[in-house]
C-alpha cells in the first residue's frame, strides 16, 4: 500500500483516498488473496463516516474539502476501531476499556527531539508539564513527572518504524500519536515524529505543546 498523500506520490485521489480511509479505520484493507476489493457502497459509507468525524458535510463524495482534510498532517492512529468502522459509528474517546484505572499518573520523557536544536530538554519538559496540566485542570486526573522506567506515560521523540505498529512517515503527514490505557506494551504512551521541525513559538513549524495536548 502506498503511503497516503506522501509528498512525492502521484495524484490519484480515488486510490489515495482508499489508502487513507483504510489506514485510519474507515475501510477494511482489500484482500488480494480473495480478490475482495472495495465496493462503491462501502467507499461512500466510509467517506460519510470520515466527513462526520471531521465535521464536514456528509456527502459521501471526495470533494475538495474532504481531500483537503485527508492531506492535513495528523495523528497516525485510526479514528475508528474495527468494530466501529463496521458499524459506521464515530469512535467514543472514553470507552470503559480505554479509561485509566487510577487518578494519579506518572509521566517521563524517555527520548528528546534530536532534529529540533532550539528545544532544550528543560523546555520540552516544561511544555509537557503544561500540556498535562491542561488535562488535570478539566479532569479528575493528576500527573507527576518521574525519572524511573515504570512511568504510566512514556513520551518519545522517534522516527519511521519504531516498533509500535504505527510507523511515522517523515516530514509532514502524521506527526504524533498516543495510545489508550490498557494491556498493550505501549498503553498510555505518546510518540512524536522526530523528523518534524518541532517548536513552541516559530510560525510554520509544529507546536509541541499543541500536539502534546491533542494526543
Amino acid at each position: 500500500m502506498k503511503e497516503p498523500w506522501s509528498a512525492a506520490g502521484p495524484e490519484d485521489p480515488t486510490e489515495r483516498s482508499i489508502d487513507w480511509l483504510s489506514k485510519f479505520g474507515y475501510l477494511p484493507p482489500p484482500d488480494p488473496v480473495t480478490g475482495q476489493l472495495q465496493t462503491k457502497e462501502a467507499l461512500t459509507k466510509a467517506i460519510k463516516a470520515m466527513q462526520k468525524f471531521g465535521g464536514l458535510e456528509e456527502t459521501g463524495v471526495l470533494d475538495q474539502a474532504t481531500l483537503g482534510l485527508m492531506k492535513t498532517p495528523r495523528c497516525s492512529l485510526p479514528d475508528l476501531s474495527e468494530t466501529e468502522a463496521a458499524a459506521g459509528r464515530r469512535r467514543r474517546a472514553l470507552m470503559p476499556q480505554n479509561k485509566w484505572s487510577k487518578r494519579h499518573l506518572s509521566w517521563r520523557i524517555r527520548t528528546f527531539p534530536k532534529e529540533s536544536p532550539l528545544l532544550g530538554r528543560d523546555t520540552v519538559r516544561a511544555l509537557m508539564y503544561y500540556a498535562l496540566k491542561v488535562w488535570s485542570d478539566i479532569s479528575p486526573l493528576n500527573f507527576h513527572e518521574v525519572a524511573g522506567n515504570d512511568a504510566d506515560i512514556q513520551i518519545d521523540f522517534t522516527k519511521a518504524d519504531h516498533n509500535d505498529g504505527y510507523p511515522f512517515d517523515g516530514p509532514g503527514g502524521t506527526v504524533a500519536h498516543a495510545f489508550f490505557p490498557g494491556e498493550r506494551f505501549t498503553a498510555g504512551d505518546t510518540h512524536f515524529d522526530d523528523d518534524e521541525a518541532w517548536t513552541f513559538r516559530s510560525p510554520g513549524e509544529w507546536l509541541v505543546v499543541y500536539c502534546a495536548f491533542s494526543d
